[in-house]
């Protein structure tokens, strides 16, 4: 026990390995005497463990976007950290949109671009990747420290601006003046800790250490109450996964004053009716919340404290069960509306790309602490038919801000800079992390991607009423094989289960028959979307008034394309400059 009240120590372990350090958490009110910081009960297979395999889009969405990065100017993408600490910008030229040097969110983009050479790396082993990203890191510590020599700027800080907009933030100034400084630093420290984790770079751990260090001491001298001012001002006070990262610096350090900072993010307003299983979405701003979310996870992972626990599960369920649409993704006109409404809500500003990246990142971090196949049924759903269906099919980068869903819909890719930009270059090396898990007992299988580990090969076929899995064992195995059986499939049981040990060689298979079904919207029962096995299908048509579908088939073409009463539906992710329907009246 420390010799302070309420503070007790902890062994942990840093990213699973054998390391173990001595950290000491500030329990609250609600936690326990001798707190259990929670383990993972079904590890995912790192992502530098498994590899997508061609011929599926997937893979083809992962390599146009590992192809994009590579032709990034690295130069450009610092432009603005060192413009801004007085360093040469290398005559490079200056990003454009949300990233321009006249826009306040200036910098958040160089994060997500240091985050998606960081994933893609783990996801390709591309050694020119690699480079691009150690690049970045160097330079990033070159501006940190040129940082700490200017006048009024204090040891630790680095961004694409000055110290200003934090002083600004301090005395409530709001949006436009200022544009959510917080929500960029994460953004920035996100990408160096993913860096961390690729390349085992010292140097990006200590920068963002020392980024840690100076929100410590900036956020020390507030009170609550001035704090939870500033969370509360709309746009300016946005602050993304603050929380999550210095819950995880705390983590890996076993330093309690990360710990206490991570606190220090609460927002009172969108927890305490979480705790208390209450639904109070309704008016927030959707991909503002997620990722507070996910902080709140990772403080349940950091401290044993149940509440975050039951916050994160709680706010899962929630928007699944009542704010999602049917194509996975959530929230009109980027807030959340009253619980339940989605036939009244179909309209050209619908399901913003980047709080599907972050639904996604819940429900995975969800699913390993407490395994649940409806966690996995509601990832397949987010992933498929948006996920996957938000970036352009060539190699420009581009990405959707919003999915459409109205009538004459149309998806527009836009590369300027914007949030869902940002979380489009990372998406795609994301696909292979929800495939593989595993335990002590056994090996799952809960995503149908085509893909390999160095223990199994998983290939999928989709035939004219059924999906067939094969897995293939690539060297011999003791623990058991176990695939997920989704809802959309009429078999038996909870899951699949083949029994081990298996050999090298050996191989399982099933086949999950499917069918061409209507699901209904939860307010309209008379409008809903077309469903063939995880996919959701869309029209294609210029038509201006909503579709009706009078009939189903028996049987849909191993193609998953039908030509349905003169209209030609497909796959919602294969449309790109198509006008469509999703969602449509049947039975009239």
């Amino acid at each position: 026990a420390s010799d302070q009240p309420g503070l007790y120590e902890i062994n942990g372990l840093i990213r699973g390995t054998s390391i173990s350090v001595t950290a000491k958490v500030n329990l609250s009110a609600n936690a326990s005497a001798e707190p259990v910081v929670p383990r993972k009960k079904r590890e995912a297979f790192a992502r530098n463990e498994v590899r997508l395999d061609p011929d599926s889009l997937f893979y083809d969405q992962q390599e146009r976007m590992h192809q994009f990065l590579l032709t990034v100017d690295d130069d450009r993408m610092l432009y603005n950290f060192r413009k801004a600490c007085g360093l040469s910008t290398k005559d490079a030229l200056p990003l454009q949109g949300w990233d321009s040097p006249s826009c306040q969110l200036r910098g958040h983009t160089t994060g997500h671009y240091l985050s998606a050479l960081s994933l893609c790396y783990e996801a390709t082993g591309d050694s020119l990747i690699r480079e691009k990203a150690l690049y970045l890191v160097s330079e990033l510590q070159a501006c940190q420290d040129a940082f700490a020599s200017l006048p009024g700027c204090h040891p630790g800080f680095l961004s694409g601006y000055s110290e200003e907009q934090f002083n600004q933030l301090e005395q409530l100034v709001r949006y436009p003046t200022i544009w959510a400084p917080y929500y960029t630093l994460h953004k920035i420290m996100a990408g160096l800790l993913d860096a961390w984790r690729a390349f085992s770079s010292d140097t990006a751990f200590t920068i963002v250490r020392k980024m840690g260090v100076w929100v410590y001491h900036r956020l020390s001298r507030l009170t609550k109450e001035q704090r939870n001012q500033m969370w509360s001002l709309y746009i300016a006070g946005e602050y993304g996964g603050m929380n999550e990262v210095m819950a995880r610096l705390y983590q890996y350090t076993g330093d309690s004053k990360f710990l206490h900072a991570a606190h220090w993010f609460d927002n009172d307003g969108l927890f305490f009716p979480l705790e208390e299983g209450l639904d109070a979405l309704s008016g927030m701003h959707a991909n503002q919340h997620v990722p507070q979310v996910i902080g709140a996870l990772a403080m349940y992972e950091a401290s044993g404290d149940e509440n975050y626990h039951t916050i994160a599960r709680n706010f899962q369920r929630f928007v699944t069960d009542a704010h999602m649409y049917a194509i996975g993704g959530v929230g009109e006109g980027e807030m959340f509306h009253r619980a339940g409404r989605i036939a009244s809500l179909l309209t050209r500003q619908t399901a913003e790309s980047c709080v599907s990246y972050n639904m996604l990142k819940l429900t995975r971090e969800l699913y390993q602490l407490d395994p649940d196949e409806r966690l996995m049924d509601a990832y397949e759903r987010t992933l498929t038919n948006h996920t996957l269906a938000a970036s352009q099919k060539a190699a420009f980068g581009r990405t959707t801000y919003f999915m459409p869903l109205s009538v004459r819909a149309k998806k527009s890719f836009e590369d300027e800079n914007s949030c869902c930009h940002g979380t489009g270059m990372e998406s795609p090396f994301c696909f292979g992390d929800a495939i593989w898990f595993s335990d002590e007992k056994a090996i799952y299988v809960e995503q149908w991607i085509p893909s390999h580990t160095k223990t199994a090969k998983l290939s999928v076929a989709v035939l004219d009423n059924s999906i067939q899995i094969y897995v293939k064992y690539l060297q011999a195995e003791k623990r058991d094989l176990v695939i997920r059986k989704p809802v959309w499939t009429e078999e038996e049981g909870s899951a699949f289960v083949f029994r081990g040990p298996f050999s090298a060689g050996e191989e399982c298979s099933i086949s999950l028959p499917c069918r061409l079904q209507f699901e209904p919207a939860p307010d309209d029962p008379e409008l809903g979307v077309l469903t063939w096995g995880p996919y959701v299908l869309a029209a294609v048509t210029e038509q201006e008034e909503r579709l009706c579908v009078k009939k189903l088939p028996e049987k849909v073409s191993g193609k998953l394309k039908w030509e349905g009463e003169g209209i030609h539906y497909l796959p919602f992710a294969e449309i790109e400059d198509e006008m469509y329907q999703v969602y449509l009246r049947f039975g009239q």
